[in-house]
């Protein structure tokens, strides 16, 4: 099972991200960042440079 990149998420070629992943719309994660496995990144969010993410990490923005 590999990870989920939706077409318009922005993810940078030094980063990692885990087997059973999924980067939503319009995500970005940026350089040498480690996205662990199973994670969900939801639409619009950001990973800095860098940043480390352990296994099973749900991260979305709020909307109101």
């Amino acid at each position: 099972m590999n990870a989920f990149i939706h077409k318009t998420a922005d993810v940078s070629r030094t980063a990692i991200v885990g087997e059973g992943a999924k980067v939503w719309h319009q995500a970005q994660v940026c350089e040498k960042a480690r996205i662990g496995r199973n994670c969900v990144l939801g639409k619009g969010v950001y990973i800095d440079s860098g940043v480390v993410i352990g296994d099973s990490v749900k991260i979305q923005k709020e909307f109101f």
